[in-house]
């Protein structure tokens, strides 16, 4: 049951956007029945995965080729976030509503006869926010000695 008192424009577009599959739906990949309250913990964001990547070689150091030593070296390379060296959108993860979980699609409450007043629409498509640390790819050269 909707108040008198909700804003037209606001309900019509958040029907809208609930009944065309665009924007909300799509964006928070949330399941739900139509009428219903949208129950706690019914929308994810989308996933996100990591893939890491080491290239190294032994070769025999100085001991080992004159002699002297059983000895050798490990020159390697690490690289975070593959995906996203290759391609900047690959691999950049993004969550509605930052990373607090939290996306007010609308400004809503309840009047005094426990029916829903909606007052404002906040359409949840490109509000996506990056988290940069975790989206961007870096490179960590260096050499390990063994005797």
């Amino acid at each position: 049951n909707l108040s008198p008192a909700s804003d037209p424009a606001a309900v019509s577009a958040l029907l809208a956007a609930l009944n065309d599959g665009t924007g909300v739906v799509s964006d928070l990949n949330c399941e739900f029945t139509p009428g219903q309250t949208v129950e706690r913990n019914q929308c994810r964001n989308q996933w996100f995965f990591d893939m890491d990547m080491r290239l190294s070689q032994e070769v025999p150091f100085l001991g080992s080729l004159l002699g002297v030593a059983d000895d050798r070296i490990e020159v390697f390379a690490d690289f975070f976030n593959v995906l996203n060296l290759i391609d900047e959108d690959w691999n950049a993860r993004r969550a509605l509503g930052g990373f607090s979980g939290r996306v007010d699609l609308v400004d809503g409450a309840f009047d005094d006869e426990g029916r829903y007043v909606i007052t404002n629409f906040n359409p949840a498509e490109g509000r996506a926010d990056t988290a940069v640390n975790d989206s961007i790819w870096r490179i960590q050269i260096g050499a390990r000695y063994e005797f």
